[in-house]
């Protein structure tokens, strides 16, 4: 990338652009523009408060165009390249990353200092307000370089619980992890039999997903699975090529993925067989950590209790003498539960961590 940004896979330095924010807009990814949900009645000291939601995210683009003589194509290529309503992909080089969905909503060419130099400006919206990262866990070590560990909780590769969960014939436990800022929606693939019904439950957020009435006969024999969206409320049967709309197997509910960030990253730590205290060197830890997950012994372990002393109570004993420099992070505790005749062949989590 060259000009400060690509949309839909090109760099605006292709049209001889270069984006140059202004002083209020060079934090183009701040989450500020929610709105508070609330009531306040006559005759009633306070008020109710029922929550908040993230509006469509604008991006005021402005970009600088120099010695390109309006009258040679500059201009007109570049209005037609930003062409109302377009949609595509929102790259900023500073943060290359993560990706918004955006359209281009307006498009400003009046600021011309003169036949040749001038500004652009080009609004897009974010009709989907967030941000996505296309990978679970850091890929590389150079992506630590991006500013990556420090904008996000994305953790190692080894350290991140596996999505791909089946096949499964009893209930099972496990965790998954969002390492973004916000909540994350999830596709849950599922096929085999689902007896009288397969509960995916998010014990973190609450939430609740039942399946029923699939068989093998119409998912693992046939090479299809069932998908169910909680980013678009659908769910069908699928070959992974073309799918039909099945709801009647989609009884209740969704779920999402509570976001870690910020998190304690790079904690050292020491702790003892037979113990299940875990003792933190060089950080203060507090109570707000209390809730969240550390991997000592080789595991995720819930910390149940912070003591003066920095020192962690974890919900499991150490199987060994152990130090490491760990991570203190939000886990999201997934309770699968089937019923007697349940028999999964496959189950997978699909998401991306999610950003502002």
């Amino acid at each position: 990338m060259q000009g400060g940004f690509s949309f839909c896979g090109v760099d605006i330095a292709k049209y001889k652009l270069e984006y140059v924010p202004t002083l209020d807009q060079t934090y183009v990814f701040s989450g500020s523009n929610y709105e508070v949900h609330q009531e306040v009645i006559d005759a009633h000291h306070g008020g109710y408060f029922y929550g908040t939601t993230v509006q469509p995210k604008d991006f005021t683009l402005r970009c600088l165009y120099q010695d390109e003589y309006i009258s040679h194509g500059v201009l007109a290529s570049i209005e037609n390249f930003f062409r109302r309503g377009k949609t595509g992909k929102l790259i900023f080089d500073k943060r290359n990353w993560v990706w918004y969905v955006a359209t281009v909503v307006d498009i400003d060419m009046s600021d011309l200092r003169n036949h040749s130099n001038g500004f652009v400006t080009i609004t897009m919206r974010a009709y989907y307000p967030f941000a996505r990262h296309d990978y679970y866990s850091l890929q590389t070590e150079n992506m630590l370089s991006d500013h990556i560990a420090a904008n996000s909780g994305l953790l190692s590769a080894d350290r991140t619980p596996e999505v791909e969960i089946g096949p499964l014939t009893e209930s099972k436990d496990i965790f998954l992890y969002n390492g973004g800022s916000e909540i994350a929606h999830v596709a849950i693939e599922i096929a085999g039999d689902a007896g009288e019904g397969v509960t995916i439950v998010n014990h973190t957020t609450g939430q609740k997903c039942k399946f029923v009435a699939f068989t093998k006969a119409e998912t693992t024999d046939v090479q299809k699975y069932v998908v169910t969206d909680s980013l678009n409320g659908q769910t069908v049967l699928t070959d992974g090529q073309s799918s039909t709309r099945s709801f009647m197997y989609h009884d209740h509910g969704f779920i999402d993925l509570a976001p870690s960030f910020p998190i304690e990253r790079d904690v050292y730590v020491t702790y003892f067989a037979g113990s299940n205290q875990v003792s933190v060197i060089g950080a203060q830890i507090g109570e707000d950590s209390i809730g969240r997950h550390i991997m000592v012994d080789g595991n995720w372990k819930k910390i149940i209790d912070v003591l003066s002393n920095n020192v962690l109570v974890v919900d499991s004993s150490m199987e060994s003498d152990g130090f490491d420099y760990t991570n203190i992070v939000t886990i999201n505790e997934i309770g699968v539960e089937l019923s007697a005749d349940s028999d999964i062949t496959k189950l997978n989590f699909i998401y991306k961590p999610t950003f502002q």
